[in-house]
């Protein structure tokens, strides 16, 4: 459920920000589903652990890497484990009680 909220929150301001930088609307909708599309079969089909699959799709110094530490720098990655913590309490409070045992 958590992760369909997150797909449905993040990809409206997606699409809206291609929309407002030029992209038809239709454009957008279709290039957000399709970066989502993407992402899906390499996680899908890969046999990596994810941090590998990072790596290997990340070029240092590149636009991934400068989107995701401008995300970390405004704590837009620990507003999302913070709303995924509200969603946990909400649906299964025994288990919301701290971070899961290593």
């Amino acid at each position: 459920m958590a992760s369909r909220c997150w797909s449905r929150g993040y990809r409206r301001p997606l699409a809206d920000w291609y929309i407002a930088h030029g992209l038809p609307p239709k454009t957008a909708q279709r290039l957000v589903a399709e970066t989502f599309r993407g992402i899906a079969e390499v996680l899908l089909q890969a046999a990596e652990p994810l941090d590998d699959i990072v790596r290997g799709v990340t070029t240092p110094g590149g636009i991934t890497e400068d989107l995701v530490s401008t995300l970390m720098a405004q704590n837009a990655l620990g507003a999302w484990d913070a709303a995924m913590d509200k969603v946990l309490a909400r649906i299964a409070p025994d288990r919301a009680k701290g971070p899961a045992p290593k």
